[in-house]
């Protein structure tokens, strides 16, 4: 498959680089800012990245012509400066800006790779499998990084992990684009959303929403409150992260050949609200039971992913990269769930708090099947 598709090897390659970059830091960001910050400053924190990539994507649309991969390339350097500031500051102010600096930066990267991919897209039926190959390459770095994470966090020093985050992105300096990709300027398209790809954004927010909640809330309920060692957390996050290896390309295929979405979308938000729901009733560190319900949580949330991505870009050209930066927007905008969650386990307690992200999620099954398949 991946050699009918040469020429998205960089941007498969790049995808893998910086989700490992990311994924890394991914689960620990939220307790390491808890060293200098109360839960309510690191939600606020998560916000303001969101805010700041919102600021790099309007400022994208309202630009001169700009080559796209010099684009890329500046907020490389970008992320590299954030993260050095994390890896080596002691500063609580410089590590509030290499924060917010990151969250920006790195939203902004997976943005420009979407124009990447879509503008070098000429057969809108290979969408899923295209997608779906595109998401394996980053989804099995973000699923391997908490291993490694888990192992250096062992002695608790944050510090070595976005070092080794820093590291890792490095290479993305290095890898040689298609030399098509060197004429795609940065887009400046303001067509109008479809109503088909309305529903689609909307529940491409409620998955992002989920992420965004549960990145932040339950390493620290897994650790602070249920007592697990980041070692353990490390193993238990890698087994929960692998249906998104697993499920994610032959599902695509799926949707491709045989199904539409909405069924297998609808389908993995039920299965990923009922898990959700059910991590309050674990009570105790059973590693096994835990790992488990992740494990399930993930498979309805690699289902979710895949037919929204695959649902949406197959409406979608190169040309319609302003739509497609509003479907990215979801992602920064989904960033209130930290302050959201943080709400309601003030109002409910930690554990309950489940319920309440479970409970959306099974909603959004049944707004899933108002959409109108492509087969």
């Amino acid at each position: 498959m991946i050699g009918r598709n040469k020429k998205f090897l960089p941007i498969y390659l790049s995808s893998l680089l910086i989700a490992f970059h990311y994924g890394l830091v991914l689960y620990i960001e939220s307790s390491f800012l808890e060293t200098f910050f109360s839960q309510t400053e690191t939600a606020l924190l998560y916000c303001f990245g969101a805010i700041l990539f919102l600021i790099f994507l309007l400022t994208s649309e309202t630009v001169k012509v700009v080559s796209a991969k010099k684009t890329f390339f500046v907020f490389v350097i970008l992320e590299a400066i954030a993260t050095s500031i994390l890896a080596f500051s002691s500063s609580p102010t410089f590590i509030a800006f290499g924060f917010v600096l990151a969250q920006g930066a790195v939203g902004f990267l997976a943005y420009l790779m979407d124009v990447f991919l879509e503008k070098e897209m000429q057969n809108e039926a290979t969408t899923g499998e295209v997608r779906g190959i595109f998401l394996t390459f980053a989804n099995v770095a973000i699923m391997l990084a908490p291993l490694i994470t888990g192992f250096l966090l062992s002695d608790g020093n944050y510090r070595k992990i976005f070092l080794a985050s820093l590291l890792t992105l490095l290479p993305v300096l290095f890898l040689r684009f298609d030399k098509q990709i060197e004429k795609h300027s940065m887009p400046r398209n303001h067509g109008a959303i479809p109503t088909t790809l309305k529903l689609a954004i909307f529940l491409s927010f409620i998955l992002q929403f989920f992420y965004a909640w549960m990145v932040v809330w339950s390493p620290i309920y897994l650790h602070q409150v249920i007592g697990f060692t980041w070692p353990v957390i490390g193993v238990m996050f890698s087994i929960m992260l692998l249906p998104f290896v697993l499920f994610e390309l032959p599902l695509g295929e799926l949707e491709d050949k045989m199904f539409g979405e909405k069924e297998i979308m609808a389908g993995g938000f039920l299965l990923a609200g009922i898990a959700t729901a059910s991590l309050s009733l674990i009570g105790g560190a059973s590693f096994i039971l835990w790992a488990l319900v992740l494990f399930l949580t993930r498979t309805g949330a690699s289902a979710i992913e895949i037919s929204t991505e695959s649902y949406f870009f197959k409406h979608v050209t190169g040309g319609d990269t302003s739509i497609i930066g509003i479907f990215r927007l979801v992602r920064p905008i989904a960033l209130v769930a930290p302050l959201i969650g943080a709400l309601f386990i003030k109002l409910v307690g930690f554990g309950p708090s489940f319920i309440v992200l479970g409970a959306i999620l099974i909603f959004s099954a049944f707004v899933a099947m108002r959409l109108k398949d492509t087969r």
